[in-house]
């Protein structure tokens, strides 16, 4: 996330990681088995909390209210350059795995999930939760993108305010 997909090296990783090159080639090839090993240890623990949360019976107001936090935490802490470095992969290769070509229907699928749940609950009204989780996604990594270009912790949480009003409030 600090040097982009195309400025990491194989090196850049055993540095920061304190291994050796044997030992991170022992498991992976390229840093495209890295970034994708990455991606979807980060889809799986999602989704593990995703299940452990909804198994609670809480309100889908609280959950959603909280994985927005989450993001606003990640896009300042910097992980939202996630974001970025997917789109420079996408962008760079010949033929994009197969996983990082289906991640935004991943995270499209989880945050359906949520709302879906919220609306079964009768605590959200949603008319297309298909739509609503698209255009959410797209809208949390614009947000990341412009924070990222423009440092601006106001307008984060304006933008991440309004979103909240929005899903929260019931309009969609």
């Amino acid at each position: 996330m600090e040097k982009g997909f195309s400025g990491t090296s194989m090196s850049d990783i055993c540095a920061s990681l304190s291994l050796s090159r044997g030992g991170l080639y022992r498991h992976f090839s390229c840093l495209e088995e890295v970034f994708i090993a990455c991606l979807k240890d980060d889809a799986e623990i999602w989704e593990q909390e995703l299940d452990r949360v909804l198994g609670l019976g809480l309100d889908s107001r609280l959950i959603l209210n909280r994985y927005l936090e989450v993001k606003e935490a990640e896009i300042q802490e910097g992980s939202g350059r996630l974001s970025l470095c997917v789109y420079e992969y996408l962008r760079l290769a010949q033929k994009p795995d197969s996983f990082i070509a289906s991640r935004f229907g991943l995270a499209v699928s989880m945050l359906g999930r949520m709302l879906s749940y919220g609306k079964k609950r009768g605590e959200l009204e949603i008319n297309d939760v298909q739509a609503l989780s698209e255009l959410l996604v797209t809208a949390l990594d614009g947000i990341a993108i412009a924070y990222i270009a423009e440092n601006d912790k106001a307008s984060l949480k304006r933008q991440l305010g309004q979103l909240k009003t929005m899903m929260l409030g019931g309009t969609n």
